[in-house]
């Protein structure tokens, strides 16, 4: 046992481990390259680089099973860890080494911060509104909650938790103190209502039809079959779940009405933001924009402060970082009113790259100086 233990770790610990990852994050950044010019780049970066393993299709034809992204991180953090600092000879000579090495696994722990605990997402505003809320561009939820026109208790089902629910896959959710349960199926990742084919097929005469999903993750519109049964007397009621939907479903149970939507995951910001004015600036003689300019009002804890959100110059507060991503409309003529669209990001690793890359100088300016400093005294040596 012991001497297995210790040829695993002189094996996770090898150089040619170290060469054998990086060759295979080479290659996977290949096929996932290659894998973004038809799928786009949020199903390229799920399938290669969020995975643990995957199953790579060479030519269409023939399975090629890999570890993904993730996993060879893990490792390779393993092999820098027990090769490059635990196991590596302790001493001067080393010393920049062994900052180097830590400054790479700065890095690499701060990427998995990043993937495990980062929040981003788009806030829209047209001038004179506010919002405190932001919505992501790729990842859903289904909101329950009483259908009051106000505030309400909502309850949230993550798209986790669904969206594996193709063909006639069921799940049940149940909620406490709600007077009836939800049966969602029949989850499509890209979709559109039609009218049903035959009879009873489909819900209130419509059915999903399954559309090719689009490589832009932002066009892809799901959709699910959704079944309220009731707690007393069992009496179900369908939807269909559609993101295109302008309005939520609404029915009722145990004497209230109810709401149940599918809808972008939406976040809660610790301070509100107004967008006073918006400002476009065109290159001359051109209709293309060189410049967008916020001018916005952030309000915190009753307290309100004025701030301006440039392309350059985004807005950092409480851990969130809200930049100018986009504004509209495109065909907006001289007196439309116009909207701003802030790409709002919460990273508690942002700054982990910075300090990485800092640590890395470092160790690599200690090591070549001990070099240098080497190098200068054999030649002294033998020029005596």
């Amino acid at each position: 046992m012991r001497q297995a233990l210790k040829k695993t770790m002189d094996v996770l610990a090898s150089f040619p481990l170290s060469c054998v990852l990086f060759l295979l994050l080479l290659l996977l950044t290949y096929l996932g390259t290659l894998y973004q010019v038809e799928h786009g780049l949020y199903q390229a970066q799920r399938r290669y680089f969020e995975s643990l393993v995957l199953v790579h299709w060479a030519f269409g034809r023939f399975p090629i099973p890999l570890p993904g992204t993730y996993l060879l991180l893990i490792v390779l953090a393993v092999n820098l860890t027990l090769g490059g600092i635990v196991r590596v000879r302790m001493g001067w000579s080393k010393f920049g080494i062994l900052i180097t090495h830590a400054g790479i696994l700065v890095m690499l722990a701060g990427s998995f911060v990043t993937y495990r605990y980062s929040t981003a997402g788009h806030m829209t505003l047209y001038e004179g509104e506010s919002s405190s809320e932001f919505q992501s561009s790729n990842e859903w939820e289904i909101a329950v909650g009483e259908a009051t026109g106000g505030p309400t208790r909502e309850y949230l089902i993550p798209a986790r938790d669904f969206m594996h629910l193709s063909g006639t896959r069921t799940r049940t959710f149940r909620f406490p103190d709600l007077p009836f349960e939800l049966i969602l199926r029949g989850f499509a990742p890209n979709a559109r209502p039609t009218p049903e084919k035959k009879p009873g097929e489909g819900v209130d005469g419509f059915m999903l039809m399954s559309q090719e999903r689009s490589r832009e993750e932002e066009a892809n519109l799901p959709g699910i079959v959704a079944v309220l049964r009731e707690s007393q007397g069992g009496a179900k009621r369908s939807a269909l779940l559609w993101a295109g939907a302008f309005q939520p479903w609404v029915t009722s149970a145990g004497g209230k009405a109810w709401a149940v939507e599918l809808r972008p995951r939406r976040w809660t910001l610790p301070f509100t933001i107004t967008l006073d004015k918006f400002t476009r600036e065109l290159h001359p003689q051109t209709n293309m924009p060189s410049k967008f300019i916020s001018d916005v009002t952030k309000t915190e804890q009753g307290v309100a402060q004025q701030a301006r959100i440039t392309m350059n110059e985004p807005l950092r507060n409480l851990g969130y970082t809200l930049y100018q991503s986009s504004w509209g409309p495109s065909n907006a003529r001289p007196g439309d009113r116009l909207y701003s669209v802030f790409a709002v990001v919460r990273n508690p690793a942002e700054q982990f790259p910075l300090y990485s890359c800092l640590i890395i100088t470092i160790g690599m300016a200690i090591h070549f100086m001990q070099k240098l400093t080497a190098y200068l005294r054999a030649e002294r040596r033998r020029s005596r």
